[in-house]
């Protein structure tokens, strides 16, 4: 049996060598494709639905904080009352942004949890709106009170004054008779 050349033995490496590099290419290629779909669908599966939970979370705290202040007049309610008809408004279309986002690949579980979550914030929504109204009502209601207090001190401060004029008067009546009286004594 006759040994192979050198150059022989070179050329089959170089072959091999060149075929293993297009195949580790190949793989390479398809490893590359297969994690550009796969970032996509990670993209599409969270960071997109956690995008407009955060924006539906900032959105309902910001309404919460404006309920707040609310309390120490730093927003009056019709402000509050504005914001929370328009969170009213746009939250359905918000959450069926994000239903829509997270059913395409959600367990049916997941999907009834997702829908338990929207109901609950939903009332809370509405908890949040009734509450105002009982703090409108409220607040208006204290609002006649003080009027009504104003009102009645304004009343004794004219009485007060009045008294003290008809007191001041009484006086000097009673100095005159007092020296009316002394001119009949002597």
């Amino acid at each position: 049996m006759k040994k192979p050349g050198i150059k022989s033995s070179l050329f089959t490496g170089t072959l091999l060598t060149a075929i293993m590099l297009c195949v580790l290419a190949a793989e390479n290629f398809l490893v590359l494709r297969n994690s550009d779909s796969a970032m996509q669908a990670v993209y599409e599966q969270s960071v997109v639905p956690s995008t407009l939970l955060l924006d539906i979370d900032r959105k309902l705290k910001e309404t919460r904080f404006n309920m707040a202040a609310v309390m120490f007049d730093k927003v009056t309610f019709e402000q509050a009352g504005t914001q929370l008809t328009e969170l009213r408004s746009s939250l359905p279309t918000l959450w069926d942004a994000f239903k829509q986002a997270k059913h395409l690949h959600a367990s049916e579980s997941e999907q009834r949890e997702i829908d338990a979550g929207a109901k609950r914030t939903a009332q809370s929504i509405g908890e949040i709106a009734s509450a105002t109204h009982e703090q409108q009502a409220a607040s208006q209601e204290i609002d006649r009170n003080v009027e009504k207090i104003s009102i009645m001190a304004e009343d004794n401060s004219r009485s007060i004054s009045g008294l003290s004029s008809a007191v001041h008067k009484l006086k000097k009546l009673a100095l005159n008779f007092e020296s009316g009286g002394a001119q009949f004594q002597t």
